[in-house]
């Protein structure tokens, strides 16, 4: 399997069409519709599989808990590179303004090509997708940090809406969690971020 770097000059001219799989939040319509900043319907996230990846809670942000009063660190979800395993998600056609912007809002996460390792791929079509970087990961043994339940839910809620099948899909290639879930508002605290969230 290649997997390459996205290209960094969002400007440049491609006659393929560009997709986004998204495998967390942006499986949720509404999250992909406030950064897209346009109104996307269901038929717009093409039920898609991701192989060679593990799906796993391991990518932290500084994140502002309103339950605690303070900062701390909120992980979110992440792929791990792992043979035979496969990952579901969605593909949503953007454009590279709106890839751009996915860059600012998942700004500790590498955008990489995919395409040879999604099954539902349209025709001449390219696929991104984030993956975070390692210095952005938990380590063993970090304390202070919490998965927020808003954000769990918005995910679950995203693969919900493709079907019960789907969901279960999702809890099946999606590696458990001994950390905490924390529930109540949150907000990144990088402002850049909280922008395009």
């Amino acid at each position: 399997m290649i997997i390459e770097s996205a290209p960094t000059n969002s400007t440049s001219p491609t006659k393929a069409p560009m997709y986004l799989f998204g495998y967390g939040s942006l499986m949720n319509r509404t999250s992909a519709e406030n950064v897209l900043k346009r109104p996307l319907l269901s038929n717009d996230l093409i039920p898609a599989l991701l192989h060679g990846f593990q799906r796993c809670w391991r990518a932290k942000e500084e994140l502002f808990f309103e339950f605690l009063g303070r900062k701390a660190q909120g992980v979110f979800l992440d792929l791990r590179e792992i043979p035979h395993a496969r990952v579901n998600g969605a593909l949503i056609q953007v454009t590279p303004e709106e890839l751009t912007r996915l860059k600012l809002r998942e700004k500790n996460y590498q955008c990489i090509d995919v395409s040879l390792a999604i099954t539902e791929l349209p025709p001449r079509g390219r696929v991104y997708t984030f993956r975070c970087r390692p210095e952005h990961w938990l380590r063993e043994g970090e304390t202070d940090a919490f998965i927020p339940a808003r954000y769990m839910q918005m995910v679950r809620s995203g693969f919900q809406e493709v079907g019960p099948a789907f969901l279960r899909l999702y809890e099946e290639t999606t590696e458990p969690s001994q950390l905490p879930v924390l529930n109540g508002s949150y907000r990144f605290v990088d402002p850049i971020q909280a922008l395009h969230v």
